[in-house]
């Protein structure tokens, strides 16, 4: 099994796995709490699988533009940490089930939508516009050498 392979299905079962958890607790009430707060112990162990999956995925695509790839596609998982708790806000202004549902449903679809484009789009084989192209002209060092009469003479450095 190829190392894309790998971190397609590791994403892949964090991605369903999480679905699943969350398509359950939109059945669980007051009378199951119990049982929702094992699904969510469930889900964030499932969260573990995106370690092994994009991640790995993100620092192996491109080796020496690790910094500038992770950094990117952090800042888009830092916006959308930081708008949620107010999404979740807006959406469950009475705190019932029924808005937790609408959370929960777009959890899934969320989850359920990014795990299959990156089954379908994901690679964590090194890309070929990572290759550093040697297009520059080189500059040769120069060294200084005492000639015979005492002066120093510039000579290039092989």
């Amino acid at each position: 099994m190829g190392f894309t392979n790998v971190t397609k299905v590791c994403n892949t079962s964090a991605s369903i796995g999480l679905a699943i958890s969350f398509s359950l607790l939109c059945f669980c009430d007051c009378e199951y709490r119990w049982t929702a707060v094992i699904l969510v112990c469930i889900a964030m162990a499932f969260i573990s699988g995106y370690v092994p999956g994009y991640n790995t995925s993100v620092v192996s695509i491109a080796p020496s533009q690790t910094a500038a790839i992770a950094a990117f596609s952090r800042i888009w998982a830092q916006i959308a940490s930081s708008l949620a708790p107010y999404e979740i806000g807006a959406l469950t202004k009475k705190g019932i089930l029924e808005e937790w549902r609408i959370v929960f449903i777009t959890i899934v679809v969320i989850c359920l939508t990014t795990g299959a484009f990156f089954q379908i789009c994901g690679s964590a084989d090194v890309q070929p516009w990572d290759t550093i192209r040697d297009e520059e002209p080189k500059h040769e060092l120069l060294t200084e050498k005492p000639s015979a009469n005492g002066e120093k003479a510039a000579e290039q450095a092989a």
